[in-house]
């Protein structure tokens, strides 16, 4: 089965223990605090379409081997967000939470919900 015809759940259960528990954080707060928008998988990672029409983007996340990555077209937005952090990582396009850092989980529901309201949805 291709990654992109995955339901959530099965594509949670192609990451070990680890990044499954911490995927299931973000996951659980988008549906608690975000339920209006569907997550679909997508370039191999849970994305959340944000609008529609010409202006439309997404944000998508995704476990790498100690972190979470929130991916986002908002560039600016992200390196905001990496000023906050101890160890934002490099890669273009996204912005890492360490697994161990559950101080910085709050800098990524900060971080969540601006990027939401950057994009028009709060």
């Amino acid at each position: 089965m291709k990654i992109s015809d995955m339901s959530v759940d099965e594509w949670l259960l192609t990451y070990g223990p680890k990044a499954r528990r911490n995927l299931q954080l973000y996951i659980d707060y988008m549906e608690e605090h975000h339920s209006d928008i569907t997550p679909v998988i997508s370039f191999d990672q849970l994305t959340y379409p944000l609008g529609g029409g010409k202006g439309r983007t997404s944000m998508g996340i995704v476990a790498g081997k100690n972190y979470v990555a929130i991916h986002s077209p908002d560039s600016a937005y992200l390196n905001v967000m990496r000023e906050k952090l101890s160890r934002p990582g490099k890669a273009k396009g996204c912005v890492h939470f360490e697994f161990k850092n559950e101080d910085e989980l709050a800098v990524a529901f900060e971080g969540i919900e601006e990027l939401l309201r950057r994009a028009g949805l709060k």
